[in-house]
């Protein structure tokens, strides 16, 4: 999976676990939406980045699979507020003090 929603995160079993213990920060410096155009149909990208391009962090979950001998994260989800709401009704949760 790649996103997982705040919603529900603690109680969903793909992330209940990693939930409570394996939580991390995913660096970023910019990340895209996409949106379908009115005009032609088709897909247009919004590169959506902090002013100056500064750096910034995804709260996120990871996980190591023994069966695969992987590790793994997602990025978590929230609803979205102004002005991303225009774009996506959810949006990759940046890390906040109290988040992780």
């Amino acid at each position: 999976m790649f996103n997982g929603r705040i919603e529900g995160s603690d109680t969903v079993p793909a992330f209940r676990d990693a939930f409570k213990s394996k939580r991390c920060l995913i660096p970023a410096d910019g990340f895209y939406e996409w949106t379908i155009s009115p005009a032609d149909g088709k897909k247009d990208p919004w590169h959506i980045y902090q002013p100056g391009h500064a750096p910034f962090s995804f709260a996120g979950l990871w996980a190591y699979n023994s069966n695969l001998d992987i590790t793994s994260c997602t990025i978590i989800t929230e609803p979205a507020a102004e002005p991303m709401k225009q774009l996506h009704d959810s949006t990759a949760s940046h890390s906040r003090p109290g988040i992780l």
